[in-house]
């Protein structure tokens, strides 16, 4: 008989009920009542036939991997907060729950990327039944999340850039994964992402806090660097959302002078700020009564040189 790691006649077998010295079964390295028992449980009643028809079975050629121990390491995965292809390899590599759920199987990055392309016309219904299903279980509430996975090409300057946790270069953590749990969780209808994709990684986004007449842009980050990403992630396309939904404002947030050629109104805001030190209170004030005038003085520069009101005329 002819080696079926040779010839693809089935899938890479997977190893779950393998017995090995320490421990003895895979089926032992993790507890009964494990995430990852559910899942795998849950995977096994849907009917994933759809996931199977890519896949080529019987001929020369190596075995593939089984499409639903792929799909339920990308679900898992999702679950952890992880969307990377190259963090989920590493997982299955050294995380006992991604070993058992793989069984033991060990898919590569590439793998892992491509069967998430290949599959992307129907992931959407598919995880669609897995938060169904995990909701009837009690595992969570089901809320409304406004998401934009419109996929752009785009830009920042690398002194502008920001990863997901804080300043990139600095390392100081000004917005983390419980702020974003925390909002969505306080104002799920108000709260709105745009997600920049590179095939289907995640390289940008911004984060959108929304009213019924408004949308101010708050925050933002990137993993990668692309010509025009900044601006496309964090004005055009809402720009072009607040037009298509009729809403009659898009703040895009304080400072920057290039938002300017982009069409934003410079206006004047105030904070309120009290120094105990007198030294500092009196240095801020004498700084401020210099600098107010000097920005009135910008502002009116601006409105004037607008590329709105040059168009007008």
């Amino acid at each position: 008989m002819i080696d079926t790691y040779l010839v693809a006649r089935d899938y890479v077998p997977t190893r779950r009920d393998e017995l090995l010295l320490l421990p003895p079964d895979v089926r032992e390295w993790l507890p009964k009542g494990h995430l990852v028992w559910f899942l795998l449980d849950l995977i096994e009643r849907m009917d994933t036939s759809v996931l199977h028809r890519r896949s080529k079975l019987g001929g020369a050629g190596r075995a593939p991997y089984d499409p639903e121990m792929l799909f339920g390491v990308l679900v898992y995965g999702y679950a952890c907060g992880l969307r990377s292809s190259r963090k989920i390899e590493k997982r299955c590599q050294e995380d006992t729950a991604f070993m058992v759920l793989s069984g033991l199987c060990y898919p590569d990055h590439v793998t892992i990327a491509r069967f998430r392309a290949d599959h992307a016309g129907v992931m959407d219904e598919l995880f669609d039944r897995v938060l169904v299903l995990c909701a009837k279980a009690g595992l969570g509430r089901l809320e409304h999340v406004a998401i934009d996975g419109t996929k752009i090409a785009a830009n920042a300057a690398a002194a502008r850039t920001r990863d997901v946790d804080g300043l990139r270069g600095t390392g100081r953590r000004w917005l983390n994964e419980k702020f974003y749990q925390q909002a969505f969780a306080a104002m799920p209808d108000a709260m709105e992402v745009v997600a920049a994709f590179r095939g289907s990684e995640l390289v940008a986004g911004a984060f959108n806090v929304a009213s019924a007449t408004r949308l101010y842009g708050r925050y933002w980050g990137c993993f990668e660097e692309h010509p025009f990403l900044h601006f496309n992630v964090c004005y055009y396309h809402s720009i072009a959302d607040c037009i298509a939904r009729g809403l009659e404002v898009f703040e895009g947030g304080a400072g920057g002078e290039h938002k300017l050629a982009r069409g934003f109104l410079p206006s004047l805001t105030w904070s309120a700020h009290g120094f105990s030190d007198a030294q500092l209170d009196r240095a801020v004030r004498e700084h401020l009564a210099r600098e107010t005038p000097a920005r009135a003085a910008s502002i009116e520069r601006s409105l004037r040189e607008s590329p709105i009101f040059k168009a007008a005329s």
